[in-house]
């Protein structure tokens, strides 16, 4: 029992001692910007500013960041000549309001800090960093005016900005001339403004905002380097016509604009643009009949025009998209026939046309297109046996859409097929016609059957 009795002794001991031991452990070394040797004692002094101010110890990545004197090895940190020239920190938990100590990294090239939560206006002090050539900063805090100072960044050839501006389009932007990409995301007012056109090198425009209005400047179309364009808006106030000036945009390979108020016709010279591959205008109130110069677009893959006020035929030019991939014009007010054309385009593998008021029956040399896997043609008035060229087409589920037409079907292979791959496919079949026929109160003749289509 007293051996028990000492053994517990000095295990109690032991562990008086460890804790004694623990509670005068050094604390981990921190970064002494005086001994360090990588880049000026100032710049070190801003990083660490930068750190602490910004919730470093929250960062999703922080290794090295003041636990050790080679602030040039720390995570998101490039040097280059014994300076900062690199601080590339996007999505990593940044947060708070931006430190205006950054201001004293004056080699800095690339200050890339979007996708955080930053909040408050930008400090001025960034217009001191003139070598920027690349500058990010994007998050849903980050508020107050544009300050005037980042004016003076004229080598900056990247801009991204998202946040809650409230203000104006900011003038000190259309003075920055070596610009290649800017994109805004922010709640900016007012117009889209015409010196956007002295951005003459910019290869990237995305105006994703929410209140800009006003009509769509002519010289826009003086960006002829411009490769991608995208304007998208929650609320419609951009306003059209399309200028017949996007036609000089050659370099154009996607354009994109969503939720706009055009209110006018896509402009023929739209046709031009010899090297696009994406047109997206979804729900922009476009007009007008479709313009047949679209078939000049040989590069064309995607053509989006859905949910706007398009009427008129479908031109045959259609077929001459020798790249095209995937037509989306559903919810429309397209008329009269689906040309045989189309089936020209051999590299369609989507095809979607669905509530318009299409006419007519379904072409059979649709069944000739090898990559078709999507056809939807839903909710028109079309009319006729469904060809049986169609059972050529390899359609995965949900893939063909054919109801609320007025189409037949009475060969069993055919049946089967579209038993197969569109079940619903005798939904709503002549249901207009049929109430058509009743809406003029005249019911003498009705015996039953449905009424008859009307003569081809």
């Amino acid at each position: 029992m007293k051996s028990f009795s000492i053994l517990m002794i000095f295990r109690s001991l032991a562990m008086a001692l460890g804790l004694v031991a623990l509670s005068v452990a050094p604390a981990a070394a921190q970064t002494d910007c005086a001994v360090q040797g990588d880049i000026p004692a100032v710049e070190c002094e801003a990083l660490l500013n930068f750190f602490g101010g910004n919730g470093g110890a929250l960062w999703t990545q922080r290794a090295g960041w003041n636990t050790s004197n080679s602030p040039c090895a720390w995570y998101g940190v490039t040097c280059a000549g014994g300076r900062v020239t690199e601080l590339t920190l996007e999505d990593n938990n940044v947060r708070n309001e931006l430190s205006p100590a950054l201001g004293d990294l004056t080699a800095l090239t690339h200050l890339l800090l979007g996708d955080n939560g930053l909040e408050g206006p930008i400090p001025g002090e960034l217009g001191q960093l003139t070598n920027l050539t690349e500058l990010t900063l994007g998050s849903g805090g980050i508020d107050g005016p544009y300050p005037a100072e980042l004016g003076s960044l004229v080598n900056l050839r990247r801009l991204e900005l998202s946040g809650r501006f409230t203000e104006t389009f900011p003038t000190q932007i259309t003075d920055l001339t070596e610009l290649r990409t800017l994109v805004l995301q922010a709640a900016m007012t007012g117009p889209i403004p015409a010196a956007i056109g002295n951005l003459v090198n910019l290869e990237v425009l995305n105006l994703n905002t929410t209140w800009f209005e006003g009509p769509i400047p002519a010289e826009i179309g003086n960006l002829t380097k411009l490769q991608e364009l995208r304007i998208f808006q929650h609320f419609p106030k951009v306003t059209g016509p399309i200028p017949p000036e996007f036609g000089n945009l050659e370099s154009l390979r996607t354009l994109n604009f969503s939720g706009l108020a055009l209110g006018s016709p896509l402009p023929p010279e739209i046709g031009n643009l010899s090297n696009l591959e994406v047109m997206n205008i979804y729900r922009s109130q476009v007009t007008g009949p479709f313009p047949a110069e679209i078939g000049n677009l040989d590069r064309l893959e995607i053509l989006e025009l859905s949910r706007n006020y398009i009427y008129g035929e479908l031109p045959a030019e259609l077929g001459n998209l020798d790249a095209i991939q995937r037509i989306e014009m559903d919810h429309n007010s397209l008329f009269g026939l689906i040309p045989p054309e189309i089936a020209n385009a051999t590299t369609l593998m989507q095809l979607d046309l669905s509530s318009n008021q299409l006419t007519g029956a379904i072409p059979p040399e649709i069944g000739s297109l090898p990559e078709l896997i999507v056809l939807w043609l839903k909710e028109n008035e079309l009319s006729g046996d469904i060809p049986n060229e169609i059972m050529n087409l390899e359609f995965g589920n949900h893939s063909l859409k054919l109801e609320q037409n007025c189409l037949t079907a009475t060969d069993p292979d055919l049946l089967a097929f579209l038993e197969l791959r569109n079940p619903d496919w005798q939904d709503g079949q002549c249901a207009e016609l049929f109430d058509d026929y009743f809406e003029s109160g005249d019911t003498s003749g009705w015996t039953g059957e449905m009424p008859p289509l009307p003569a081809p």
